[in-house]
């Protein structure tokens, strides 16, 4: 399984996000990372299946979460 690994403004980006979605409600923000969770495992074991942005960069839709 290959390191997924986030950009330091993207990282910051995701933990405000985690805590405003904790502050509507606290549940949404766990649903949200765990979402986050799932697509790390998939992106680190089928790296290729991301579109590729820009070499050695790729993007990963997340489906939504309830």
């Amino acid at each position: 399984m290959k390191l997924v690994r986030y950009h330091e403004a993207a990282e910051t980006e995701l933990l405000n996000a985690v805590g405003y979605l904790k502050l509507q409600k606290r549940a949404l923000g766990k649903r949200f990372l765990a979402e986050i969770r799932r697509a790390e495992s998939a992106i680190g074991r089928f790296p290729e299946a991301s579109k590729e942005i820009r070499p050695g960069i790729r993007k990963h839709v997340l489906r939504k979460f309830r």
